[in-house]
This record gives structure tokens, C-alpha cells and sequence, in this order.
């Protein structure tokens, strides 16, 4: 009887790994970035809106367009995503506007600045991406293999 309950306490562990891992994992949302401003900018996901923790998405460098990859995880509950964008060299920092994001709902992002870093002119909004595959980034117009990062 020992046995059986050792085995048992030894087995449950795995059983309940072997369930939780077997949820397919939810793809994770690209979240397009045009940079216009001459300052690098570091982009952070907030997850909770009680809780300071930050999770960093990448960094822009000026006048870059660039694909950022948003792990589920750094989703808010509802499938929303809130930045926290800081202009490095500056002491300026922004959050945006909560925006719902999707499989059908493409998050794009476009920084402003003005010389002293502030980052309150950007817009962070969300669109249905085309169907031409061509068209990748927010806003864009026919965009060249080459120009995509």
C-alpha cells in the first residue's frame, strides 16, 4: 500500500505537466513600429495594470520600421495590449491607449518626438490587415522584401 501511494506522489506531478503542456500554445501578435523621430526608443509591453512589471518587446532606432514580436503573455486579460515607450538619452517615457489586438487585428505603432524626447505626439492604434501580402507594415505602401525587418 506504501508503495502504491509513493508511486502514486511520484507520478501526479508529471500527469498534471503532461495536461498544461498540452494546450496549444496562442501564436504570438506582431506588433509594427515606424520610428519617426531621431530617438532610439525602447518598447515595453505593460501586462497588468496594477502591477510595475515591464516586459521588453525591442528596441527602434530612429527613423526604422521594424517588427516587434508581443508574446501572448505580455497581453492584458481580453487580449488588449498597453506600451511603455522611453526615448533613450532622454528622461521622457510614454504609455499608450490600451488597444485590442487579435489573429484578424494587426497593432501598429508610430513614435513621435520632439527634440527633448517627449513621446506624447506618438499613436498607437490597430487596423485589418490587407490582403496582399505585400503591404506588411502599418501605413505603409508597398513595401520591398528588403525593407522588411
Amino acid at each position: 500500500m506504501l508503495r502504491l501511494i509513493s508511486v502514486l506522489l511520484l507520478c501526479a506531478p508529471m500527469a498534471c505537466g503532461a495536461f498544461r503542456n498540452s494546450r496549444p500554445a496562442l501564436p504570438d501578435v506582431m506588433l509594427d513600429v515606424r520610428n519617426h523621430s531621431f530617438f532610439d526608443v525602447n518598447v515595453y509591453a505593460l501586462p497588468s495594470p496594477a502591477s510595475e512589471t515591464r516586459i521588453r518587446l525591442g528596441n527602434v532606432i530612429g527613423f526604422e520600421t521594424k517588427q516587434l514580436r508581443v508574446p501572448h503573455g505580455a497581453l492584458r486579460q481580453g487580449q488588449s495590449l498597453v506600451l511603455y515607450l522611453h526615448a533613450i538619452g532622454s528622461n521622457r517615457s510614454w504609455v499608450s491607449p490600451e488597444v485590442m489586438v487579435s489573429p484578424e487585428v494587426q497593432p501598429c505603432l508610430d513614435i513621435h518626438s520632439d527634440l527633448a524626447g517627449n513621446l506624447g505626439m506618438s499613436v498607437f492604434y490597430s487596423r485589418i490587415p490587407p490582403s496582399d501580402s505585400t503591404d506588411l507594415h502599418c501605413g505603409a505602401t508597398r513595401l520591398g522584401a528588403d525593407e522588411i525587418t
